[in-house]
């Protein structure tokens, strides 16, 4: 799991929490560190995201895409634990 990119991403939590809609999807997160100048592996954000819900970071779902799935992880982030916040 990549350290950095968590970092980053719990960092983004920060801004984007709570979502617009209903939950905060991984795609946006994706959007935003793309627009930022990251360059992420495939399965990197999948690696991570799968990390912070093992580890009670987040909650939320996936659906099946296979490209989103490689590229974001395809997360779709219903809770993050206010500790992280």
């Amino acid at each position: 799991m990549d350290g950095e990119l968590a970092r980053k991403i719990l960092a983004l939590f920060k801004e984007m929490w709570p979502p617009k809609g209903k939950d905060l999807p991984s795609s946006e997160i994706y959007r935003r560190l793309i627009e930022s100048g990251e360059q992420i592996p495939y399965f990197a954000m999948y690696e991570v995201f799968c990390y912070m819900k093992e580890h009670n970071v987040i909650d939320g779902y996936q659906t099946m895409n296979k490209e989103a799935y490689e590229m974001h992880g395809n997360f779709f982030i219903t809770w993050i634990n206010p500790d992280f916040l």
